[in-house]
């Protein structure tokens, strides 16, 4: 499975062009109008028919350096993740007009890029070592299933992808969980009962045994449970809430659920937003809608705590930075 990755793999590579630069406040606007898009059109009579179900891996984009195919991350994975969700694509790769064309294919007529963005760092002129950012570069990318085949000689043709029953990966999540259960520094036990939920007082996860579950929903609730452990004060010292009123508390589920559905694609398992938490749909939208940068900093959250768990599961989460730099 790809790694997590940082942010200087999404810098701009070779044949990437820079379509327009836009402020904070506009990637803000565009990302939370997209997201709040997909809250509502995901609800239908009350129920959620279009969840984040991703389990076959991450976006993937071209390193012309590495000359290698490596992981999006954050922001841009999810929303590229949502774009192949509802346009059914079959494929992970995307690149831009030109890379295609550098990879022996074309981009099919009549379709739309889908944008990405990426901070431009500058470095503080007051002091050489500090690097801030100053503002984002959107750039235009195309799915694989948007091309056609230019160079049937030496053109790009992927693998196919492998085949899911989208039920359970046994295997991957026996073993991912089986090092967090090992290494993390909370615990994790297995509760006879109908409810999944941690306590931040006792740093511990309690969760229904796998044998009460028909599927991969077992592992997506582990990792949800075990997001909001990452919050503990002794790591991430996040704010949770004490009631769903509170808008921390209802960020926090977002957060986890976020959390699991990155864990859940890297892993190869299906991440399931559970029915119970749709109550929370209504405070995510009015908490977006009232501040864009909420959900900037949502995703930049649950993207350092799935890189915490997999550090965890590396045996490395002694050493991980859990707290997100100014």
């Amino acid at each position: 499975n790809p790694s997590y990755t940082d942010i200087h793999r999404n810098t701009p590579q070779k044949g990437e062009n820079k379509m327009a630069t836009k402020s904070m406040a506009e990637v803000n606007s565009e990302l939370a109008k997209k997201f709040i898009e997909f809250l509502e059109n995901g609800l239908v009579e009350g129920e959620w028919t279009k969840p984040w179900i991703f389990a076959s891996g991450f976006p993937q984009r071209f390193n012309e350096k590495e000359k290698k195919w490596n992981s999006y991350s954050g922001v841009n994975a999810f929303f590229l993740m949502i774009e192949e969700m509802y346009k059914e694509y079959n494929s992970h790769y995307w690149l831009t007009y030109k890379q295609w064309v550098a990879k022996g294919r074309r981009v099919n007529k009549g379709e739309k890029g889908t944008y990405i963005y990426r901070p431009n760092f500058f470095k503080d002129k007051d002091d050489p070592e500090v690097v801030r950012i100053r503002g984002f570069s959107a750039y235009a990318v195309f799915n694989f299933d948007q091309t056609s085949l230019e160079d049937e000689e030496n053109g790009f043709i992927p693998e196919p992808p492998k085949a899911s029953d989208k039920t359970v990966s046994d295997k991957a999540g026996d073993k991912f969980l089986s090092k967090i259960r090992k290494f993390a520094p909370w615990k994790i036990v297995d509760q006879v009962g109908d409810r999944a939920y941690y306590i931040p007082a006792q740093h511990t996860v309690y969760v229904p045994p796998i044998e009460q579950f028909t599927d991969a929903r077992y592992y997506g609730t582990v990792f949800h449970e075990c997001a909001h452990a990452t919050g503990h004060k002794s790591l991430m010292d996040r704010k949770f809430g004490t009631s769903m009123a509170e808008k921390n508390y209802a960020l926090e589920e977002l957060v986890a659920e976020l959390t699991a559905a990155f864990v859940g694609a890297n892993v190869g398992i299906e991440s399931f937003p559970e029915n119970d938490h749709l109550k929370y749909i209504g405070h995510w939208i009015n908490a977006i809608k009232g501040n864009p940068g909420i959900l900037n900093e949502t995703f930049k959250i649950a993207n350092r705590a799935a890189e915490g768990l997999f550090a965890i599961a590396e045996g490395k989460g002694d050493a991980f930075e859990w707290k997100i730099p100014e």
